[in-house]
């Protein structure tokens, strides 16, 4: 366990010269097969996006395994930290597409962790302010089912904001209330 630490440490800086990250990216992958601590999964898919980032390789995969353990990760941890390093990539890059919104999307309706959701919806709120996914939402690339299922998700997470929204305005009125 100490010597994959140490690997670790020393892949996040692999990223100068292409075959070098394609390597490391290799090794990461397989150490993160063979693992199944949260913390190590984590630091490990850390790892991963720092190498797409910085070496602008393996982008779209990278955003695939992520969705994955964002998704069916092991444990919270594992998929508030994925849906991290998703956050990271939506600011740098454009490699997500209307099946990965809809992905947060089903994972802000269905998901019971409240910072799970949280962190989803920050993903979307930057996918969506970048523009191009709602082009591609609407665009005629996009078959009619795949916007009806879009536009029903984007319902709910409306209606989930808005039940939330009223939870908090009646505890602050009650709030409010007792302190007069």
């Amino acid at each position: 366990m100490a010597f994959r630490i140490k690997l670790i440490r020393i892949l996040r800086h692999m990223h100068w010269e292409i075959s070098l990250a394609h390597k490391s990216r290799n090794i990461c992958l397989q150490m993160l097969e063979q693992n199944s601590d949260g913390i190590m999964q984590s630091a490990i898919l850390k790892i991963l996006t720092l190498l797409s980032c910085r070496a602008l390789v393996d982008r779209s995969d990278q955003v695939e395994l992520l969705m994955k353990y964002a998704i069916n990760g092991s444990n919270e941890c594992v998929r508030s930290n994925a849906l991290v390093d998703l956050l990271n990539l939506a600011k740098k890059d454009s490699v997500f597409s209307v099946s990965h919104a809809l992905r947060l999307l089903n994972l802000v309706v269905n998901m019971s962790e409240q910072i799970i959701k949280i962190k989803a919806l920050r993903i979307l709120t930057v996918l969506i302010k970048r523009g191009r996914l709602l082009a591609d939402l609407l665009s005629q690339r996009s078959d009619q089912d795949l916007c009806i299922e879009a536009l029903h998700s984007i319902q709910n997470c409306e209606d989930m904001i808005h039940d939330i929204t009223s939870e908090v305005s009646i505890m602050q009125l009650n709030f409010v209330l007792n302190l007069s």
